[in-house]
């Protein structure tokens, strides 16, 4: 488990990745706030067919009617699928009522400090 946790105008935000291996993939678990499943994603690494020799990844990615979290359960899987050369589910729910765009941003910021602890 890794927590990253900052106060942003008198608010704590905490963000929390839990890490399992499931043969040779990789299962992500986010979450932080009110914590439930809001966006899931798969991020396949496998060799780019255009350029041989070069690998990419692809992504499929659910969301949960009126969440959001799509988007990052996308960018996580995608980092970190690029990062280990792994297939990489990633499951994200986070929630703070009344967030501001700059509290998002800081949430964004802590999203980027777990990709870099990992």
């Amino acid at each position: 488990m890794v927590i990253v946790e900052k106060v942003f105008h008198n608010k704590e935000f905490r963000l929390q990745m839990d890490i399992s291996e499931i043969g040779s993939d990789l299962l992500v678990v986010i979450t932080g706030g009110e914590a439930h499943i809001g966006g899931i994603s798969l991020a396949q690494y496998h060799e780019n067919e255009n350029k041989k020799g070069s690998f990419t990844t692809t992504q499929s990615t659910l969301c949960v009617y009126g969440h959001k979290e799509g988007t990052i359960s996308n960018f996580v899987s995608e980092a970190l699928s690029k990062k280990t050369e792994k297939n990489v589910v990633a499951v994200v729910g986070m929630h703070w009522n009344g967030i501001t765009q700059d509290e998002i941003e800081c949430v964004n910021e802590l999203l980027n400090q777990l990709i870099e602890k990992f």
